[in-house]
């Protein structure tokens, strides 16, 4: 093979046969849709990124790529004014050959402007089974305000916290978005995982988690990235409580990490003595019974002969003018 002039990238293969040497059964020979390049990896940039790179996964699929060959092209654009190459899509492929010492990469060119790229990246991503929610929300909401914008539709920071009535409006919307723009049924959508409940749920989680909380989940690599539930949960408190629900999940510290967002609220909180504690959990649950009571059911209890006999005496002394029986009542 000739070699390249420096700087320029190498076009992958050998050249097809020309088309007029078709083969003896008249079947056309296939047309070329666009060409793979060898580019040197030093020569691409990464620019901010939908969804973190993942060392550990591009280490991994570095080695897999070094050993066995690169299975999938990254994408890459001209950027005007700048050096080299500016990836689109392929980022963890584009790490992983870094890591793995690889001098080329394989590499298509594609469309340098700003919605293209972005559009590229969503779309390669969108549709990976293994995306943890939040990512997947973010690719939907990434989704739907380019195709709005390129409607000439305004729309506010997505990013922002939303009451629920207004998720499930937005959840209908980006359904609607997405079954147009592919063209799909309702009942696909949903098949493909992308039914109004997936996507109202993951919309609720992308607007209702702080964003340094899920920095810190990624950091740790915990695996509440992956539950849902857990996630959900989490929106239901305020940004600051959430920062420090997530900290007591991670616990680098002391190797005493609550086990769920429940148990980590209770520390938070200081309504639990140590993550497991039975004692705690009991306690859990009584204030959980009686925060469900209304007024003349707790009156009822504090005034019940049986739970004033469970009491220490220093708290029988101070109730006992709420007993039955004893004369008195609560005012």
């Amino acid at each position: 093979m000739a070699t390249a002039p420096a700087n320029l990238p190498v076009i992958a293969g050998e050249a097809l046969p020309a088309i007029a040497a078709a083969p003896a059964n008249d079947v056309a020979a296939p047309m070329v849709a666009g060409e793979i390049l060898l580019v040197p990896v030093q020569d691409i940039r990464r620019g901010p990124r939908l969804r973190p790179i993942d060392p550990v996964w591009a280490e991994a699929l570095g080695a897999i790529m070094a050993r066995e060959g690169q299975q999938t092209p990254i994408e890459i654009c001209r950027e005007r004014g700048q050096p080299g190459w500016l990836l689109v899509a392929g980022a963890h492929r584009h790490a992983g050959a870094e890591l793995a010492g690889m001098a080329l990469i394989e590499a298509r060119e594609v469309s340098g402007s700003l919605a293209h790229r972005r559009m590229r990246e969503v779309t390669e991503n969108l549709w990976r089974r293994d995306l943890d929610p939040i990512d997947r929300a973010a690719f939907i909401a990434e989704l739907v305000l380019l195709k709005r914008s390129q409607a000439g539709i305004k729309d506010a920071e997505h990013r922002e916290q939303s009451v629920p009535r207004a998720v499930k409006a937005e959840a209908a919307r980006t359904l609607e978005t997405i079954s147009n723009v592919y063209g799909w049924s309702r009942e696909v959508g949903a098949e493909l995982g992308f039914s109004d409940r997936t996507i109202r749920n993951d919309l609720a989680l992308y607007r209702g988690l702080a964003p340094s909380v899920i920095e810190l989940f990624r950091e740790a690599r915990h695996p509440v990235l992956k539950n849902a539930a857990q996630l959900r949960q989490l929106t239901k408190l305020e940004r600051d409580e959430q920062e420090r629900v997530a900290g007591r999940m991670i616990d680098c510290g002391n190797g005493d990490a609550a086990k769920s967002v429940t148990e980590a609220l209770q520390l938070v909180r200081g309504t639990s003595r140590a993550v497991g504690d039975p004692r705690a959990k009991r306690f859990t649950t009584i204030i959980g019974t009686l925060s469900r009571m209304d007024a003349r059911e707790r009156l009822g209890l504090l005034q019940s002969p049986d739970f004033h006999a469970l009491l220490p005496t220093e708290a029988q002394r101070l109730l006992a003018p709420m007993r039955r029986g004893s004369g008195e009542t609560a005012q």
